[in-house]
């Protein structure tokens, strides 16, 4: 896992609160401005908006999807008389730290498929005040914008120091990327300088989980993905994983999944080897 599926996964796990919010309407040659201190998600209904954003020329047409992330300098003029939906937003972690990361490219890639669906449970929240698939698009929107983003893991970590120091997260990314490998958690506690008991106990705080608990997650998390994307068979997926034999590693899948490897491969892939890709 790289820097940026690492990442992805945090905000696939925040929670969303969703702040000012609503339509906008500007006459031809209108001209705005401000700093943003969250997310601004923002659909060009019809017209045509022009922003420069930290210096960077973004058009918007209609049917423009653009995300704008916190501390951003933001400046907009009219093209012709125009009309948009905007939402700010904040992603928030487990312990309600709001989350931040930079976005280089505003306009969104998929914003042909996002617009739209963003416009139709923006209303739907205006009008029955369910925000949950709200909040779900506002999360699809980040990790898009994310995908779009080449990301330094320090500079994330330096942003959202409140969330997690960057040793550890930089930790945590070696840790995704070298599931199979003989790692202990005195070996851990050496790569952050810290006693052993003193870094499980750091380690617990952060993540909410022990470091031993945490490793075996990303492992099943790999043996999962490794079961729908290739064909190897589960002995060969425990050897890479660093399990003592298949026998080891389906019994700790049953426990984490609630069925086994074989199974679960059935019941993604339609048969028991074939890989999906």
């Amino acid at each position: 896992m790289d820097s940026a599926a690492f990442v992805c996964r945090l905000v696939s796990g925040a929670a969303v609160q969703i702040n000012t919010n609503g339509y906008n309407s500007h006459e031809t040659g209108s001209k705005f401005g401000v700093t943003t201190v969250d997310f601004d998600l923002l659909y060009t209904v019809s017209g045509h908006y022009t922003y420069l954003i930290n210096g960077s020329k973004q058009e918007s047409p209609a049917g423009t999807l653009l995300l704008v992330a916190p501390g951003d300098v933001v400046s907009c003029v009219t093209a012709e008389n125009s009309r948009q939906i905007y939402c700010h937003f904040q992603l928030l972690d487990r312990d309600f730290h709001s989350l931040s990361f930079p976005v280089s490219a505003h306009r969104l890639e998929a914003g042909d498929t996002l617009g739209p669906l963003f416009a139709r449970e923006y209303n739907r929240f205006r009008y029955a005040e369910n925000p949950v698939p709200l909040e779900s698009v506002l999360k699809l929107a980040a990790i898009e914008a994310l995908q779009q983003t080449p990301m330094d893991i320090t500079a994330f970590a330096g942003a959202n120091r409140a969330v997690m120091p960057p040793q550890l997260m930089e930790l945590l990314v070696y840790l995704n990327n070298n599931a199979g490998a003989s790692i202990t958690v005195a070996d851990m506690a050496r790569q952050m300088n810290m006693d052993e008991s003193y870094f499980s106990r750091y380690f617990t705080k952060y993540l909410g989980v022990s470091p031993v608990k945490y490793l075996g997650r990303i492992r099943m998390e790999a043996a999962r993905t490794l079961l729908f994307q290739s064909s190897r068979t589960v002995e060969e997926i425990a050897q890479h994983l660093g399990y003592a034999n298949g026998f080891v590693l389906s019994k700790k899948f049953r426990e984490y999944f609630g069925m086994s490897p074989t199974k679960y491969r059935k019941s993604v892939n339609g048969s028991e080897g074939s890989p999906v890709m």
